[in-house]
This record gives structure tokens, C-alpha cells and sequence, in this order.
């Protein structure tokens, strides 16, 4: 049976979206995270940059979290990792970690 459509995977709610993912997680693996986000849509790299969407910051997140924040991109903690899993890139903004002096309501 041809399954052309792919739409058996369910939805893709994170379509078109780059994440990064740093440091150590409390709720997934490094892999965990990677594929959560790809079965989503998502496409998951390694370097951050003005294409990135969001950046996922577990513990020791290094240098990648200090870009991060230059590039005043969306940062989230687990917490909103599991937001943008569970419902997706809005509700994911709404719970991205404050950076200092961030212009509310974008």
C-alpha cells in the first residue's frame, strides 16, 4: 500500500521550524529531544543562528545559550520544551524564558 501523503504521522505542528538543542535535559535524552522535534516537523541543528526558531536549554548549555541571547532568539528550559511539544510554536513564545529588556507583546 503506497503511502504517499505521510498524513498517517499525525500532525505536524512544528513544520518549518529550527531548533537547537543544548545542555542537558531533565525530561528527554540529547536523542529524546531531537526526535520529539522531528516527529513534529521540526528540523533540529546544531549551530544557532537568525534562522533558528527556538533554543532548547537544558543544564551547562554553554556558548550556544550566550548566542542565544545576542540573537534575543526564544530561549526555553523543559518547561517549554514541553509547551512547544504539546501545543506548538505560539504557546511555546508565550512560555520562552524573559531576556533582559525583551520588548513585551511582539
Amino acid at each position: 500500500e503506497e503511502e504517499g501523503s505521510g498524513e498517517e504521522e499525525g500532525p505536524r505542528p512544528l513544520e518549518g521550524l529550527t531548533v537547537v538543542v543544548t545542555g542537558t535535559l531533565q525530561s528527554h535524552t540529547r536523542d529524546g529531544a531531537k526526535e520529539a522535534l522531528q516527529s513534529r516537523g521540526a528540523k533540529v541543528t546544531g549551530s544557532v543562528s537568525k534562522k533558528t526558531s527556538f533554543v532548547v536549554v537544558g543544564d551547562n548549555p554553554g556558548s550556544k545559550y550566550d548566542k542565544a541571547v545576542q540573537l534575543k532568539l526564544p530561549i526555553l528550559d523543559d518547561a517549554g520544551f514541553a509547551v512547544l511539544l504539546e501545543q506548538g510554536p505560539d504557546a511555546a513564545r508565550e512560555a520562552a524564558l524573559p531576556l533582559d529588556g525583551a520588548a513585551e507583546g511582539e
